[in-house]
């Protein structure tokens, strides 16, 4: 969005800039991401909105504090498009104001990005991502080069505890959320790519963590193919591939994981890196981050140092 707006070359002063913070200040715990802004009496408010739109204001979605280029801890607000699917749905009577003012500001690649992300745009809690990292400091992981497939906006590496030494390369397939991810943190390796179309190197990675993204649909990367994965077991698999052996795997994912029925990608799993600690979250453990209520597990898997053959009959 911030580039969007530096394209349509809308100018605000230091005051209507300022106005609009301290607004969102006072408002922002209310419904992170889908209020629309409310008449003010702020002069300079008004003036700042109606540079968006001259006849209603300015609805927006993702935080209007992204004009502010240095303000890295407004940035980070960003939750994404995973608790507000209405938005992208022409029929919902209620959100039509919403649908239009999407379809006006995006471009049709990051129209497209956004509304396929709805489904795992839910990004994740500070909470699950500290716990992960006191796993870490518990396996030896504190000076490591980290992967982080499915990075959204970077939560992961925003929260790494000063003294670990995580160098992380992050892939985000959506492309807003991964430019923000670029530009709260430049010195990292961020990848915006379908992590099906990334190519590290096998073994080259100590560790990677991550909220995967779940689904019963597949990628199509030609290595894995024959295998049939759906999504979330895709990024398990290759994950694996690319982390050293004796390296650790930690991501959070859906409960279909440990759960369903077909053992082929589990057996896949558990044939190339031993189980080491399962922790199934109360599903709501993703609603005041993100918006969504979904039973998901955390799994820490460490890589064998040559696959095993598992025989489940």
């Amino acid at each position: 969005l911030l580039l969007i707006l530096l394209q349509k070359k809308i100018e605000l002063s230091e005051v209507e800039i300022n106005a609009i913070l301290d607004f969102l200040d006072d408002d922002f715990e209310q419904s992170q991401n889908q209020r629309a802004f409310r008449e003010n009496e702020n002069d300079s408010l008004k003036k700042a909105l109606n540079k968006f739109n001259k006849e209603k204001g300015f609805w927006y979605i993702i935080p209007f504090e992204l004009v502010n280029l240095s303000n890295q801890e407004i940035l980070a607000k960003y939750t994404g498009w995973g608790a507000i699917p209405q938005a992208f749905d022409s029929d919902t009577g209620s959100w039509k104001d919403e649908y239009e003012q999407l379809k006006e500001l995006l471009t049709d690649d990051e129209y497209r990005a956004a509304r396929a992300s709805t489904l795992n745009a839910h990004f994740t809690s500070p909470v699950v991502i500290n716990a992960i990292y006191e796993a870490f400091r518990n396996f030896g992981i504190e000076n490591a080069k980290v992967l982080e497939p499915s990075a959204g906006i970077g939560n992961f590496i925003g929260a790494k505890p000063d003294d670990m030494n995580l160098k992380f390369s992050a892939v985000e397939l959506e492309s807003i959320s991964g430019r923000i991810a670029h530009q709260l943190y430049p010195n990292e390796d961020i990848r915006i790519n379908g992590f099906e179309k990334t190519h590290f190197k096998d073994n080259s990675f100590d560790a990677a963590v991550g909220n995967v993204p779940f689904g019963s649909y597949r990628l199509n990367d030609p290595k894995y193919n024959d295998k049939n994965f759906l999504i979330h077991d895709f990024f398990f698999a290759k994950s694996l591939d690319k982390i050293r052996p004796g390296g650790i795997v930690a991501f959070v994912t859906s409960s279909g994981t440990l759960d369903k029925s077909n053992y082929a990608a589990r057996q896949h799993i558990a044939e190339r890196a031993e189980l080491i600690g399962a922790v199934r979250l109360p599903n709501n453990t993703f609603k005041a981050n993100a918006g969504a209520e979904v039973t998901s597990d955390i799994i820490f898997l460490q890589k064998r140092g040559r696959p095993i053959t598992i025989n489940n009959e």
